[in-house]
């Protein structure tokens, strides 16, 4: 075997390797309400209509005005955790484009159309994928 082989042989092992963890084990950042994660929420302004910068409450029912929104995300950190969210969000109405910052641990999304999620919506799917958002903020 000359030494781009071994050296290719050794890289698909390790990222076989890799691949196995993540698909059994799960992300280690991860926080679910079984393993004692919490959903905190930071003080934000008092309603869904904001202008670009402005924090929206994570609790509120209100739709969200703003074209798009920053979703900060507890525990978000591996290409797996970035697929649950991607695939999660995709499924509420409102979403029309979804990028995940994983060296940020933010969500971006563009929003659109007649039915607009609020960020309690948003919150909620965030925590069926496992995670907890920390803020909102508008684009």
């Amino acid at each position: 075997m000359t030494i781009r082989n071994s050296f290719k042989a050794s890289h698909t092992l390790a990222l076989l390797a890799g691949s196995a963890l993540l698909i059994a084990g799960g992300c280690a950042g991860q926080r679910t309400a079984a393993s004692g994660g919490e959903s905190v929420t930071a003080p934000t302004a008092t309603t869904a209509t904001a202008v670009e910068g402005t924090r929206i409450p994570v609790d509120s029912t209100q739709p969200i005005e703003a074209d798009a929104v920053t979703l900060a995300v507890k525990g978000l950190s591996c290409p797996q955790c970035a697929s649950n969210i991607d695939r999660t969000l995709k499924r509420i109405d409102g979403v029309r484009f979804i990028e995940v910052d994983l060296a940020a641990g933010e969500v971006n999304l563009a929003l659109g159309g007649k039915m607009r999620p609020s960020p309690a919506r948003l919150s909620q799917a965030v925590a069926e994928a496992g995670f907890s958002i920390d803020s909102v903020v508008a684009r």
